[in-house]
Order: C-alpha cells, then structure tokens, then sequence
C-alpha cells in the first residue's frame, strides 16, 4: 500500500464499534493486560480467528445507509513483547473458509508468513510482520482477498509467545462489489470468531479474553500507516 495514496474514508464509527469494542483493560509496559498468542505445541496450534466485514457508510444526510465493499490490504499489529529464547517469534495469517461445523472449522487455503522480533522498533506501535500489500505477496490475485469472498482469517505464532495489544485489518475501498481498487483505504471491521483454549479455560472464556485484541481500534487508517 503506497502511503501517497492513502486517503481518510469516513465511514460510520459506530458501526465499527458495534463490531470491534469490548471493555477490557490494558495493562502498562510489563505484559500485563497484553493478549498471549501462544506457540504451537505439538499437533495443537494455539490461534485466533478473526472474522471481518464490508463496512458501512452514510449516504447524504447519514439516515441511510449503503456497503462499501473492500479488499483486503495489509494486517497490523501492536505487539508487547515476543517472548522466546531467540528474540523473535514467527507469525502466519491464514485465510480461511467456513465450513458448517463452527468447532475449528476453518481449514487454511493460503497464508502469509511473517517474523516479530523483540526489539523497540517492533514493540509499543503499530507494525506489519506481512506484505505492506497482501495482493504484492507470491502473485496472489487481490481478487481472493475479496472481503466478500473470505471473510475469515487466522492467526498463529511458533518458536515462542508474542503478547499482543491490538490488531487492525485495513482495506482498499473498490468501485463495486466484485470492481477493481478505488486508492481510499478504510479500517475494516472486525470480530472474534473463535480463540484456542488456554489451558483448562472454556471456549466462550477463551473468546472473550481475546477481544481485547480489537477493543482500541484506531479512528483512521492514517494512525497506522505513517
């Protein structure tokens, strides 16, 4: 995503809040109140699953309403702390289809794979451990990074811990529905599908503690990509 072309797109706050907020508490420069990304162990990978939306934007006076329809750009993340005997940790953003059965369904059909390292100029701010532009990785089509077309994407870490604060989706606005790039990028609404199990804690346990990776979302797309 080149920075010159970024451009502010107002879309309704609320609708994003409506999807992404959920009140829990930060902590300070220890990892307290970070969110853990655990390493894989074994067979049993430990990940979150994010499901995004086409976001929303008013129309004239804002009491109508109409779908701006995006691809998806790039992935940020704000991490505090990667944890592992090497001073980094390996991440992979999986895209995922659904499937009807709603326990770990989601079988990956195409990953990106990216590095955190635990130095001050990966910590405390936004950072993308992916292609600043996903559709500039390997060839893919940004056809398939369609959000109407996969919706559905999952993170893991091997090789170590990384404690996270935030994650945030950004997207190309397009001309139409299944149309080409317009240059105006957006946040892209985001949710908790499902999170891996800590230890002996429930699912729902298990997704609601991940929320507090997309309950301080920024406002625009500028506070992310300088």
């Amino acid at each position: 995503m080149k920075k010159t072309k970024t451009k502010l797109f107002a879309f309704a706050f609320a609708v994003l809040c409506s999807l992404a907020c959920f009140a829990g508490c930060k902590g300070n420069g220890s990892t307290n109140g970070a969110y853990r990304l655990r390493d894989s162990q074994g067979d049993k990978p430990y990940t979150v699953l994010f499901e995004i939306a086409n976001p929303s934007r008013p129309v004239g006076d804002g009491l109508y309403e109409t779908t701006a329809y995006l691809r998806l750009v790039g992935v940020y993340v704000k991490a505090r702390k990667a944890d592992s005997d090497t001073g980094k940790v390996n991440v992979r953003l999986e895209r995922c289809v659904a499937q009807d059965n709603e326990n770990e369904p989601f079988g990956a059909t195409y990953w990106f794979d990216g590095v955190v390292e635990n130095k001050k100029s990966h910590l405390n701010g936004w950072y993308t451990p992916f292609p600043a532009d996903l559709s500039e990785d390997k060839g893919i089509q940004a056809g398939n990074l369609h959000i109407t077309s996969y919706k559905y994407w999952r993170l893991r870490c091997t090789g170590g811990d990384l404690y996270l604060d935030e994650v945030v989706f950004i997207g190309e606005v397009l001309d139409e529905k299944d149309g080409k790039g317009t240059g105006e990028y957006s946040l892209v609404p985001a949710l908790i599908h499902t999170a891996t199990p800590h230890g002996e804690e429930t699912q729902s346990r298990a997704n609601q503690k991940a929320k507090i990776l997309l309950d301080g979302q920024p406002s625009s797309v500028a506070e992310v990509v300088k």
